[in-house]
Order: C-alpha cells, then structure tokens, then sequence
C-alpha cells in the first residue's frame, strides 16, 4: 500500500509497514506518566475498605465507636448504608443481559468469600484511614462453606444466594460439528481434567475512576462504569 492509495486514512500514509513508536512510551519508561493513584483533587479523601477473613456468614454487628474517634475520620459506611439496588459485576457493556443474576450490592450485610466488602471508611490522610480501619469490630455468624467448585454444585451444599435454588449462575454449552461422530472416527481419544491458574493482565494503573463535580454546573454527576449504569452521585 502507497501513500497515493485511494480512500486511505491521511494520517496513516507511510505507517504501514514502520515501526512506529507509542506516544506515551518516554512518560511510563520515565515515571512522567500520571495514573489514578498519582492524581489529587482539592478535598480529596483516602478510603479504605474493611474486608472479610469469613469465608461464608453474617455480618451480626459492627462496632465503630472507636474508628469514628480518629481525628479526620469523614465516614464510615456498612451494609445499613448501602443502597438496595443490585447488580452483576459481569454487566460491562450495554444490552439485555436478564439471565445474569442480579445478586450483588455495593457492600451486603452477608459475605460469601474471604476478602468481601463489610465497611468502608474514608479519611483526610493515609496514616488516619489505617488506624480508624484497624479499630473497627465486626462480629460474624459464621456459616457452612465449600471450597470446591464442583462440590458446590451439589444440591446438599449451601447457598450463596438464596432464591437462586443453584449455585449454579448460568451455564452455556457450545459444540461445533457432529462430537460423536468425531469419536467414532478418532484413532485416539484422550479425555483428562484440566485446571489454569487465573490471569491477570497486571495493569500498570488501577482500575479507578476520577471525577470533579467543581467542573460541573450542577453538582449531579451521573456515573456509567458498567456494573453501575444508571446510578448517581449528589454532593
């Protein structure tokens, strides 16, 4: 392809075949380049999340007298504060998406794996937000918990949630060609239970959003992250 190619993209001319450099490559090998974590507004406050050691239980109560003593201390948030509405962390892109279950909320008075959101608490400074989530007291009920994917599955195992009936969130089976012919015709077949690691992309920023509501007229922010459609923020 030529410069002269009819249709072609003016910018594009002589990048076919080029190595071409990325444009932010100096600022990252460099440490110039500005992630979320790097950026500050005026007023802007650290927050911590509490988290679960529980693997499967109630969250029976929450002590919060003394983390609220911590000078800066702005809020302290739970389960009672959070909104009702639900949603599924697999929603990212517009569309019907009805047969995915609808069973979480930003933080649930019920956790169902170690490391679940119980608190949040938000500070005016790292070290005050370390020690006011340090002082926090959670009581848990612990319940029966299973650790095998495939013994979860079993009707006698618990129920992460209930109403659901299954542990089971959805199931989709794909098949290409006829498989039993494929069988019948094979020389070899090897059949064999296979586990991967989970992976990571191992992302250079975090995965944040950073808004000002001093830019707007109004101080309504409508936020759009996927899991969120539709929600809002007020000052």
């Amino acid at each position: 392809m030529t410069g002269s190619a009819r249709g072609q993209n003016p910018s594009m001319r002589g990048a076919v075949g080029q190595r071409l450099g990325m444009v932010d490559a100096v600022a990252k090998v460099t440490g110039q380049a500005q992630y979320a974590e790097d950026m500050r507004l005026p007023g802007m406050l650290t927050g911590r999340i509490l988290r679960s050691p529980v693997a499967h239980g109630m969250v029976k109560a929450i002590d919060m007298s003394r983390a609220r003593r911590v000078p800066g201390v702005h809020a302290i948030v739970t389960h009672e504060d959070s909104p009702a509405h639900r949603f599924n962390t697999s929603n990212w892109f517009p569309g019907d998406l009805t047969f995915l279950p609808q069973d979480r909320v930003v933080i649930d008075g019920k956790v169902r794996y170690p490391g679940a959101c119980v608190a949040a608490v938000t500070e005016e400074n790292d070290d005050a937000v370390l020690e006011a989530e340090s002082l926090i007291r959670v009581e848990y009920e612990e319940l029966p918990a299973v650790f095998n994917p495939l013994e979860a599955l079993g009707a006698a195992e618990p129920l992460l949630h209930e109403g659901h009936g299954s542990n089971l969130a959805r199931c989709v089976e794909y098949t290409q060609g006829d498989v039993k012919a494929g069988f019948l015709q094979a020389d070899c077949i090897v059949e064999g239970r296979y586990a991967v690691e989970p992976v990571q992309q191992a992302l250079m920023g975090p995965h944040a959003c950073l808004s000002d509501l001093a830019e707007f007229e109004s101080k309504h922010l409508d936020i759009d992250s996927g899991a969120f459609q539709g929600q809002a923020a007020d000052d």
